[in-house]
């Protein structure tokens, strides 16, 4: 496993895949236990009455540190970057005066197609295309004094719900406090109504209003035919993604990125600049 991010003047982790797996394991039974509380607390809200105990604890001489390794991986996701600007120019204010970061993350039923968006979207290749990772990845870019996060997943469209719990709190961290939005990626003649109601399952693990932040992004099929943005648009599984995300959706096939961009703010605007609580 595959850490990313680590705080300012420390060394890389160096842990084996099994330790860093068992780190992985217990944060996520921590955050199971921030969810198990009597009412829903953000991440942030939750660390901080954990540290305020444990500083308490600290003084008793009882402390555990229980929480030290959730807010290590905290460090990491929030941890800013020096991220090299992105080329490409842009006439239009990309995002709020009141916001500095737009975090994203990428949904879908293909691996190569979120990389190769990604990519799109911060003009270089930050993400192989070819070869899937094991867990979620995030990249960083800058855009009219603004920076972009991308957070990558591995298929989370799999049956393996233990995998997929653990998946799914690893970008939970690494998208803290919370996406702003869902890109969802799909290969249309690939999309099936199985799929759909798996997708809808991840959404709504993430938050209630998940779909509030979602935009369907339509690949390119493999093979072209005349009408065919018509008929995939039409085919059952893709309309009904594109319903419950408030029928915001892109075709891929020659689109730009500010056009993207443009999209992608008016999802924040809409949600007046507020992300998904995690």
């Amino acid at each position: 496993m595959r850490f990313l991010f680590h705080p300012p003047n420390e060394p890389p982790l160096t842990q084996s895949r099994n330790d860093q797996q068992s780190e992985l394991e217990f944060v996520l039974s921590l955050l199971d236990e921030r969810f198990s509380t009597s009412h829903t607390l953000t991440l942030e809200e939750f660390l901080k009455a954990a540290m305020k105990e444990e500083e308490k604890k600290n003084k008793e001489g009882t402390t555990t540190e229980k929480y030290s390794l959730l807010w290590k991986f905290l460090g990491k996701a929030n941890t800013k970057q020096s991220v090299p600007p992105m080329t490409r120019s842009s006439s239009f204010e990309f995002l709020p005066p009141n916001m500095s970061e737009l975090r994203v993350v990428l949904l879908g039923n293909s691996w190569s197609e979120r990389s190769s968006v990604g990519n799109f979207i911060l003009g270089e290749t930050k993400f192989n295309t070819e070869e899937e990772p094991d867990d979620c990845l995030r990249e960083s870019g800058q855009l009219e004094e603004k920076e972009i996060v991308l957070i990558n997943t591995p298929d989370l469209l799999i049956p393996n719900t233990d995998q997929q719990r653990m998946h799914i709190g690893f970008c939970q961290i690494l998208s803290a406090p919370g996406p702003h939005v869902f890109l969802l990626v799909l290969q249309p003649e690939d999309f099936t109504e199985e799929q759909r109601l798996k997708l809808c399952r991840v959404l709504e693990l993430f938050s209630d209003r998940s779909f509030h932040h979602s935009l369907v992004l339509i690949s390119t099929p493999r093979e072209e035919s005349p009408g065919f943005m018509e008929e995939y648009r039409q085919h059952p599984p893709l309309k009904e993604m594109i319903r419950k995300c408030h029928y915001r959706f892109l075709w891929r096939k020659d689109l730009e990125l500010p056009e993207l961009l443009t999209r992608l703010r008016q999802i924040v605007n809409e949600n007046n600049g507020e992300h998904v609580n995690v």
